[in-house]
């Protein structure tokens, strides 16, 4: 028996999962291996490496900050997103234990989306010569960030293709205790592709079929895997956690007081679930 945590992205709506994370860390909650999305791969490294708050006041302290979205970004790294800033001057500001990350015993993965190929890849920690490079991949928003070139292909957000790595468990069958986490309600679904956003793709990724095709069939995309995971949700075959309601956060917030609201609701639902989670993890039903 092995366990697996998955974290949804959402950008700022990564904030709930960083409350509940928070919760999880706190009363000792933890699987076996980690595999963040976007945001949630952001969320995942403070939760692997054991540091609770960290992910929490990055956002909160530094999620306006010029140099973490906006215009120190674009002249320093030619990026709207500093992920330089995030993930290697913070260190310096609010240090990252890389020893218990590295050390903690918990595997991590961080998912990014191949533009060559349009499909989703799961980077492992172990087996990455920088992994907090396709961490910066996985959480680089399509027609916001710039793409990031990871050996002979670039990369964009993990949650272009699928929105969660449910392909990871397919293969890797030995997880058999899986641990959703999400930042939007299971029911959710996104609006059709506007005729404004598609041209926009067109225009940017015309040099990237595959990955055109994944970004202009998300809303179908997305239907057929929520509905999977109310599936596997019924069947007992994942533990999922959702807001209890849609969170008024979006994706760059810029109002403190929301992102505050978020990850009080994320604090509020780590409480609700950790005894249940823990249970999960170890072998129960988690009811």
């Amino acid at each position: 028996m092995k366990s697996v945590m998955m974290l949804e992205g959402g950008s700022y709506r990564g904030i709930y999962t960083s409350g509940i994370l928070d919760v999880f860390m706190a009363h000792e909650v933890y699987p076996d291996c980690v595999v963040g999305v976007s945001a949630g791969a952001l969320n995942g490294i403070g939760y692997v490496a054991k540091q609770p708050g960290r992910c929490r006041d990055v956002v909160m302290s530094y999620g306006m900050d010029p140099r973490y979205v906006g215009t120190k970004a674009l002249r320093r790294e030619h990026n709207l997103v500093g992920f330089d800033f995030i993930l290697r001057e913070m260190q310096d500001i609010l240090p990252f234990d890389e020893e218990t990350f590295y050390h903690s015993g918990i595997k991590f993965y961080a998912t990014a989306t191949n533009c060559d190929t349009g499909r989703q890849e799961y980077f492992d920690r172990d087996g990455s010569e920088d992994i907090f490079t396709a961490v910066a991949a996985s959480s680089s928003m399509q027609y916001l960030c710039r793409k990031v070139q990871i050996g002979e292909h670039p990369y964009l957000d993990g949650g272009i293709g699928p929105h969660l790595p449910l392909r990871f468990l397919k293969q890797h069958p030995e997880y058999d205790r899986v641990v959703v986490i999400l930042t939007r309600r299971l029911e959710y679904r996104k609006h059709p592709v506007r005729p404004v956003m598609e041209n926009l793709a067109r225009r940017l990724y015309k040099d990237y079929p595959n990955l055109l095709s994944v970004l202009l069939t998300e809303p179908e995309r997305y239907a057929a895997e929520r509905k999977e995971l109310a599936e596997l949700r019924d069947q007992g075959k994942i533990f999922l956690i959702e807001p209890e309601t849609e969170l008024d956060i979006g994706k760059l917030e810029r109002d403190k007081a929301k992102l505050r609201a978020g990850y009080n609701q994320g604090l509020r639902d780590g409480e609700k679930y950790w005894e249940q989670v823990k249970e999960y993890l170890q072998g129960g039903n988690g009811s």
